[in-house]
């Protein structure tokens, strides 16, 4: 029999029809077992989804003969094989040739038709393009394909990877020899162009080259523009050959295949045109005398498109049933459906109340609270505010925004929040819009100046605050019947008739839109303060027109400064001013030691440009665009301000930082003071004839920051005059009115482009124009983009055609350090190639090194056959061998774990089968003793730990406990097949995982024993004696230094990195694993939903004081690491330092899943001890308030608590924990179920995945303990 595979059913609507399919499987397929009883009691809940294994030839025969299995042909039912679900259905001498034709590309021919899912098995197609026969094909990044493109006539419409929902994937290949079908399920709208000639261009040539421009859904002149955007799903019908639709799917399994699921089906077609529907729709809680809420719930599910109206228009009141929802549930179970809709397009809309009434006493035992959006909307103190997105082919409203509000939604003049519409413009997949194409200009003006329809009312754009217009967000107004245009609307907020100048008009008003909290203090005005009433409870305000401050000390300035790195730009200035190259390639080479972190447990990138972090990103992105960071003692990024004393003379600047030593003054002559005034800024001088801030790119001291650099390694020889940067007056009209407030602001979106432009062009001129930076082009270049920044100001506006000369001159190509993909490029002689070549060698010399990748994915583990006679003597070797050697290797950093993707591409590189590398030991999951004070750790007092060094006067974070090991390194141990007799000349096999490097390892030979259970255990207890950390004399660990051992059990799936050549006996593989030390090894976790849970579902629930575990690590402490310990409240509550001292894998192959054994030490301090307020002060800048935020499990960290030498690691929810009875009342025992939630900065809501661990402590050398322990510990892999 081939190895087992891991299928599912899905949306199995009855148990009736789980009974015909276990009874179908045992008919059709015969298989030798299967889980019978499992299929059978499925569907009692009306769309449920099993997971069971099979052989793969009787998987594929389930797949094959699926019309057959299945209850009936219209059955809902779908089918999936989770690893290589095309198994077989290509020939192999076309798979040969897979890898080639992905490399080349390849175009397919099918008919295409845009529609919706009605249910699980029917799709209604809503545009079929008359059946025309399109060409698919594939667009590559970074040689992976990653967008679909569909073309015909001189029509493309783009489908980015992105945007298909990849678990959803549906084929129906009943009868294959008339075609095959493939349903592509959507979570945005496509993107539409037409392809135009290029100007200049011959239209005559036979084949002449066209350019796609960007169609909005207001395209008059394109008859499906309207109806595509209503479509959640694409079906593409593929004539036989059927290999044509195989070799089609096989591109979306090229890159982490275990992110999809290609689902099986028989699911029906139909054109919605010709079927008979209902043209009376539901009429829910009778709609026209509903509450604004009410209705508006219903539009919010109407603008999702036909993925909702298709399944309205054919259920009846009586089916649909919302008219008996709870008047107070309306609104909450309409957002449960549209939450439903959009990730699930066959859901079932009467299943609305069942559904959403389970999922919330799910909740509601998770300590989850599902109704706290419901109860803000309640909440009369605060605003509930209609919503939607505009995109270039939509129009979606969302849930409504709940808002303190602003002055202007606040006045009543205008009529409450419900005559506001908050309005997002977005692209179709949710990211920032690029306004670069007429049509979009034209589709945004006409929004903001003839309105959005909504409930029978026309909204209009009134206004925005800066930061709202920066993230592309606008309030509109439908106009209260006492206003006959904008511009009372705008007279009732303040009077604008003097202000000519657009851009400071636009935000004036827009500071009416700032998000303000109502405190109910009414202002007096008077003269001067001599009007004041003395002992009055009224609060006054008057002008006061010159105040003098009483000495320096009135002014106090105090910011965080923030990392120092070098860049691109920054390179180039200090190479054409004569540094050399070998001091940037000396910077690099210290920044690789950071580099050398894995991705996954690197704080996530950021902005550098910007500095959005006060602290520095140790991404891949970093390492390849030479953003190379400066020790914190030789530069920092400050703030700008004025040195209003005036004592400061031209020529002369101040600068104060926190934590320098006065001793080092490198090129700095200053002062380091300790006066809390004026610190971590650069002050400038008044005094002169040009302001220094101006010379330094135009800049006004209005929140700009500064590269501040006094180190001894780069220096600045001469002088520069610096460019004049006369910036553009403010353009002044004799009129404002809205049409030109509108046009201003859709034209400003633009200036963005244009930026880039300008920089991009501005770095090829620099790198190939002889005179570098300094040339003529360079400068004007630069003048050009000192006019750009300020357009949106100023209203001067750069025009493209003055960029164009540049680029047809200098751009036909660009240097290989600008990453430009598909341009053509030429080597550059700088420095900044010289950097990205060695930067990229060094991050694929790391990226072919592993690490454990601590979250469950799709592909498992492929289960090959178990042992047959084999000795015992390699096993005994394992256990006489030492299993942690101390090594130096301070750099050494811990490892965090990747999170389950949620699909959010292509900068989704967490939860990849991909394998990361690293050569650091996999410590990534922090584990951590249970969370109580009842003293199974050591848990300190003021009195015990009053020897704790302290710094209180530093600034810095300090270690606050002594370091007797220069690292935590353990050389990890490799058990195989536990259950069985090996030696080292046992043969083994590895098995290649589908799309990567990587392979399990199996015992060659196959065995029929049954694995002994007992024999297992013993053999696990003797490895756990021979530990070296038990070993006292010989043993670094001392109990009242490092705290109690405790014990944890990680479950999920061993990998190996390939190796040439990959080792054929176990004791070649235990050499290969000893001269590696771990950078071979990968470790995958395991979902809960995939472990046996059943012993753990029986035992004792434990209560836990304890809501979330953040942790981290000092840069000043490598081989220890911190446990932040937050309650349900986010307070703080304990600190917990932990090492690590002993790690193994143990690779069972006949087991449901592989495990990770590590044994750790802690110490846990509580709130109050000194050595918790140690540790604080080390961590964090604040008080212990504040560092997590957000609703659970979606819960974020907000990094500017953190000091910059704080490196996060993980951060989980603790679910609950399971009791096991152990024989011991010394020690507790449990599995601990938990939420890890990503630490990504970029993302706007957090990914979440689940996973169990067996914690034991503390964890001691008792022979009868310890067989229990393991009892236990391999309940879950059964």
């Amino acid at each position: 029999m081939s190895g087992s595979v891991h299928c599912q059913f899905k949306h199995i609507p009855s148990k009736r029809a789980g009974e015909q399919l276990a009874s179908n499987i045992e008919t059709f397929v015969r298989p030798k077992r299967f889980d019978k009883k499992g299929i059978s009691n499925c569907g009692e809940n009306g769309n449920d989804t099993i997971n069971f294994t099979l052989a793969r030839d009787e998987a594929n025969k389930v797949r094959d003969q699926l019309a057959q299995v299945l209850p009936n042909e219209k059955s809902t039912v779908w089918f999936n094989i989770l690893s290589d679900p095309l198994h077989l259905l290509m020939p192999r001498s076309l798979e040969a040739t897979t890898t080639d034709v992905h490399q080349q590309g390849a175009t397919f021919s099918a008919s295409c038709q845009f529609g919706s899912l009605r249910s699980y098995n029917q799709f209604y197609s809503h545009v079929s393009f008359n059946g025309k026969i399109v060409q698919l094909s594939f667009i590559p990044s970074k040689s992976i394909p990653d967008t679909l493109h569909i073309e015909f006539d001189d029509i493309r419409i783009v489908i980015p990877f992105i945007s298909i929902q990849k678990k959803n994937i549906l084929v129906n290949k009943d009868n294959a020899e008339n075609g095959i079908y493939v349903l592509l399920p959507l979570k945005y709208a496509p993107n539409v162009y037409r392809m135009e000639p290029i100007k200049g261009e011959d239209k005559t040539a036979k084949n002449p080259n066209k350019k796609p421009v960007r169609l909005c859904s207001d395209q008059r002149d394109v008859d499906f523009i309207k109806d595509i955007p209503q479509c959640s799903d694409l079906v593409l019908y593929f004539i036989p050959p059927k290999e044509r639709a195989w070799m089609f799917l096989s591109y979306f399994l090229m890159d982490r295949p275990d992110r999809y699921q290609i689902n099986f089906s028989t699911f029906k077609i139909s054109d919605w045109l010709t079927e008979n529907n209902k043209n009376q729709r539901p009429d829910p809680f009778n709609y026209r005398n509903a509450s604004f809420q009410d209705r508006y719930a219903l539009q919010m599910l109407i603008s999702l498109g036909f993925v909702f109206r298709d399944k309205w228009a054919q259920l009846t009141d009586q089916e649909l049933n919302w008219n008996k929802w709870n008047v107070d549930d309306r609104y909450t179970f309409c957002c449960y459906a549209l939450e439903q809709l959009r990730n699930d397009h066959g859901y079932d809309l009467t299943r609305t109340a069942r559904d959403y009434n389970e999922t919330r006493k799910k909740a509601s035992k998770a300590d989850v609270n599902m109704d706290e959006q419901a109860i803000l909307v309640r909440d009369i103190q605060r605003l509930k505010v209609a919503t939607c997105t505009l995109t270039p082919l939509k129009i979606i409203f969302q849930p409504l925004e709940v808002t303190t509000g602003s002055r202007a939604l606040r006045n009543p003049q205008f009529g409450g929040a419900e005559r506001f519409l908050l309005v997002h413009f977005r692209d179709e997949d949710n990211r920032r819009l690029r306004v670069s194409s007429s049509n979009i200009k034209h589709r945004l003006k006409s929004a903001m100046l003839n309105g959005i329809e909504l409930l029978n009312k026309t909204f209009k754009y009134m206004g925005a605050s800066t930061g709202q217009m920066k993230e592309m967000g606008f309030w509109f107004i439908d106009l209260p019947p006492s206003l006959k245009d904008m511009k009372e609307a705008h007279d009732i907020l303040g009077k604008f008739d003097k202000i000519k100048n657009i851009a400071t008009y636009i935000a004036r008003v827009g500071q009416y839109f700032s998000t303000t909290w109502p405190v109910g203090i009414t202002l007096i005005k008077v003269e001067s303060k001599n009007d004041i009433r003395l002992n009055s409870e009224l609060c006054y305000v008057y002008e006061e027109k010159d105040i003098k401050r009483n000495g320096i000390n009135g002014i106090e300035y105090c910011f965080t400064d923030v990392t120092l790195t070098l860049n691109n730009q920054v390179i180039r200035l200090l190479s054409d001013l004569k540094n050399p190259d070998d001091v940037f390639i000396a910077f690099q080479n210290r920044g690789f030691t950071q580099w050398e972190v894995p991705e996954d447990q690197q704080p996530s990138a950021i902005d550098i440009a910007v500095q959005k972090n006060a602290s520095y990103s140790l991404s891949k992105d970093n390492l390849i665009t030479n953003r190379i960071p400066i020790p914190p003692k030789d530069g920092r990024n400050l703030f700008g301000v004025a040195d209003e004393t005036g004592e400061l003379k031209y020529g002369e600047c101040f600068i104060q930082c926190s934590g320098l030593d006065a001793t080092n003054n490198g090129q700095r002559k200053f002062r380091v003071i300790t006066e809390e005034c004026m610190r971590d800024v650069i002050v400038f001088p008044i005094n002169g004839h040009r302001p220094h801030s101006n010379e330094i790119a135009g800049s006004d001291l209005d929140g700009d920051q500064y590269w501040v650099y006094w180190g001894d390694s780069l220096r600045i020889e001469q002088d520069v005059e610096p460019l004049s940067y006369e910036g553009a007056k403010k353009a002044e009209v004799s009129l404002i009115n809205q049409e030109v407030i509108v046009n201003h602001i859709v034209e400003s979106f633009g200036a963005g482009v244009v930026l880039g432009m300008i920089a991009n062009t501005h770095t090829v001129v620099a790198d190939r124009h002889e005179k570098h930076s300094f040339s003529e082009p360079c400068k004007k270049l630069a003048e050009l983009f000192a006019l750009a920044v300020d357009s949106p100001k100023t209203g001067k506006f750069v025009d493209k055609a003055e960029i164009r000369p540049f680029q047809a001159k200098y751009c036909q190509r660009s240097p290989k350090f600008m990453r430009k993909l598909g341009e053509p490029t030429y080597d550059s002689t700088s420095v900044l190639e010289e950097l990205f070549v060695r930067a990229e060698s060094n991050y694929h010399k790391w990226h072919e090194k592993p690490v454990i990748n601590a979250f469950p994915q799709g592909v498992r583990a492929i289960k090959g056959a178990t042992t047959a006679e084999i000795q015992d003597e390699k096993f005994k070797r394992w256990l006489d061998g030492k299993s942690c050697e101390e090594t130096a290797n301070p750099g050494e950093l811990p490892k965090n774990p990747i999170k389950k993707s949620d699909n959010k591409e292509p900068q989704d590189n967490s939860g990849s089968t991909t394998p990361k590398r690293t050569d650091n030991p996999p410590s990534e999951t922090p584990v951590k003793l249970k969370p109580t004070t009842n003293g199974k750790g050591n848990t300190t007092s003021d009195e015990k730990k009053s020897n704790i060094p302290t710094n209180p006067g530093a600034t810095g974070p300090v270690a606050p406990f002594p370091t007797l090991l220069n690292s935590d390194s353990c050389q990890p141990d490799f058990l195989m097949a536990v259950n069985a007799k090996t030696s080292t000349v046992t043969v083994i096999q590895f098995s290649p995982v589908a799309s990567t490097t990587m392979y399990t390892v199996n015992l060659n030979k196959e065995t029929t024993n049954t694995p002994d259970r007992d024999s297992t255990i013993d053999k696990l207890t003797t490895y756990m004696g021979k530990q070296d950390v038990f070993k006292k004399k010989s043993s670094p660990y001392k109990e009242a230094i490092h705290g109690s051992l405790y014990f944890v059990i990680f479950y999920g799936h061993i990998y190996f990195v390939e190796q040439n050549p990959m080792p054929q006996k176990l004791g070649k593989l235990e050499e290969l694993i000893k001269e590696k030390n771990d950078q071979f090894i990968r470790f995958n976790y395991a979902d809960t939903d995939r472990l046996h849970t059943q012993r753990v579902s029986s035992s004792t629930t434990m209560k836990n004081k304890i809501d979330y575990e953040f942790d981290c690590r000092l840069t000043s402490a490598p081989s220890e690491y911190y446990t932040l310990l937050y309650d349900k409240n986010k307070t703080l509550r304990q600190i917990r330092v932990y090492r690590l001292w002993s790690k193994c894998y143990v690779r069972q192959p006949a087991a449901n899943t592989d495990s990770l054994y590590e044994i750790r030490s802690a110490i846990t301090h509580d709130s109050g001890s000194s050595g918790f307020d140690g540790i604080i002060v080390s961590v964090l800048r604040t008080q212990s308030t504040g560092l997590l935020d957000g609703r659970r499990p979606n819960i974020k960290i907000n990094r500017g608590h953190l000091h910059p030498s704080v490196v996060p690691i993980s951060l989980k929810v603790i679910e609950e924990d399971q009791e096991t009875r152990i024989n011991s009342s010394t020690i507790e025992a449990f599995y601990r179920k938990v939420k890890y939630v990503s630490i990504d900065e970029q993302q706007d809501k957090p990914k979440v995945s689940s996973t169990m661990e067996y914690h034991v402590s503390p964890i001691i050398m008792d022979q009868e303990i310890l067989e229990q322990v393991y009892d236990f510990a391999l309940s879950p892999t059964k």
